[in-house]
């Protein structure tokens, strides 16, 4: 994946307060657990889970992990459990992973309980090469993980007036299996959700800015990002989502 750094208006809320950047705007910020939000990206990124390929034992380590954090954070189950099993197969290189795991979550709304926002962030990574070397994916994707559950606890504690479903996904390195499974079998019906909002590699800045990609396509989305991220203490930018950059949207 290329290292454009996407996110929307709500998680960059939340997760610039999350950064030790001592700033004037910064106390405009909703204040987050902090020392979590780096705890979870730590661990999910560990050796320990082996690059949290789809499959593997590390994968498991991670739903496991994320169901626990789910749990903590105290968000509702749709049926009877956080995971939702899926087969896929990666059409790229023909790989077939019977035991896949979407994690979803909610909160539901005070005021309109059937409105959904959709938060996602992937959980999967690449694992290991043939000589062992572990593609731990701190940036890809444990930052947008760490972001989706400061997101949840914050409103956890501050309930929102739509539902939010917190999806982790499965299999996306191997060709966005978990987003295609939602897609075709969605926890509520697809006419319920208002908005997705995407969290992927959001860690990584050398020139401190971050992209909100999305408003090419929904132009009044930009007037709200604007507005939420006003004096911000990076540079927020628009980009990477016009259909004639090839393949950069």
């Amino acid at each position: 994946m290329s290292k454009f750094h996407k996110i929307t208006a709500l998680t960059v809320i939340l997760f610039l307060s999350a950064c030790s950047l001592h700033t004037e705007a910064q106390s405009t910020f909703p204040d987050v657990d902090k020392q979590s939000l780096l705890r979870d990206v730590q661990i999910l990124s560990s050796d320990a889970l082996e690059g949290r390929k789809t499959g593997e034992v590390g994968n498991l380590m991670a739903r496991v992990y994320l169901e626990e954090r789910f749990r903590e954070i105290g968000l509702e189950k749709i049926g009877d459990s956080f995971r939702h099993h899926f087969t896929h197969t990666n059409s790229r290189t023909g790989e077939v992973f019977t035991d896949a795991e979407n994690l979803i979550g909610v909160i539901r709304g005070s005021d309109n309980p059937d409105n959904y926002i959709v938060f996602t962030a992937h959980f999967d990574h690449l694992g290991m090469n043939d000589e062992g070397e572990i593609f731990n994916g701190a940036d890809d994707n444990a930052s947008g993980v760490g972001g989706l559950l400061a997101t949840a606890q914050y409103f956890s504690e501050n309930p929102p007036s739509n539902s939010i479903m917190f999806i982790s996904f499965d299999a996306e390195e191997q060709g966005l299996g978990g987003a295609r499974y939602f897609v075709e079998n969605p926890a509520v019906p697809l006419e319920q959700m208002i908005i997705n909002i995407n969290a992927d590699m959001i860690s990584i800045s050398d020139v401190n800015e971050i992209y909100a990609a999305g408003t090419y396509h929904y132009p009044f989305l930009k007037p709200l990002v604007q507005e939420a991220t006003d004096g911000a203490p990076v540079s927020v930018l628009f980009g990477h989502d016009s259909p004639d950059l090839t393949p950069g949207d």
